[in-house]
């Protein structure tokens, strides 16, 4: 389960992410859409558990194998510490993963969810 207040995304119920620090990591890496699924989207995080996350790329953006391995650091670390396991949607090509995955996926940064709010100038998620 997530919960959400404009600075903090409550993950699993028990690991708060600041917004800005998780949008900062997504344009770093080029990350277009970035979802949670499994035990942390469904709020049944145990200790043992790890952060499941599909990441999907701006066209051309695709990193390298080391690059991956960097950006799971770097979620890890804004995860409190958290394994993390970062995935393609390529993953859901598989008729039987993507019926559990969609079930459970909730989405944490949308690149074309993200917009200029007229009035105020500000920065605004619609998601």
């Amino acid at each position: 389960m997530t919960g959400q207040t404009d600075d903090v995304i409550l993950i699993g119920g028990a690991i708060e992410v600041s917004r800005a620090a998780l949008k900062a990591l997504a344009r770093k890496y080029h990350i277009h859409r970035l979802s949670l699924f499994g035990s942390a989207a469904r709020g049944e995080l145990r200790p043992d558990s790890d952060i499941d996350l599909m990441v999907e790329f701006e066209p051309g953006k695709a990193p390298s194998l080391w690059k991956v391995v960097a950006l799971q650091e770097e979620f890890s670390t804004l995860f409190q510490g958290r394994p993390v396991d970062v995935t393609s949607p390529e993953i859901l090509r598989n008729p039987f993963r993507r019926k559990t995955i969609e079930k459970d996926l909730k989405v944490l940064f949308d690149e074309a969810a993200i917009s200029v709010c007229s009035p105020c100038s500000k920065m605004t998620c619609r998601s």
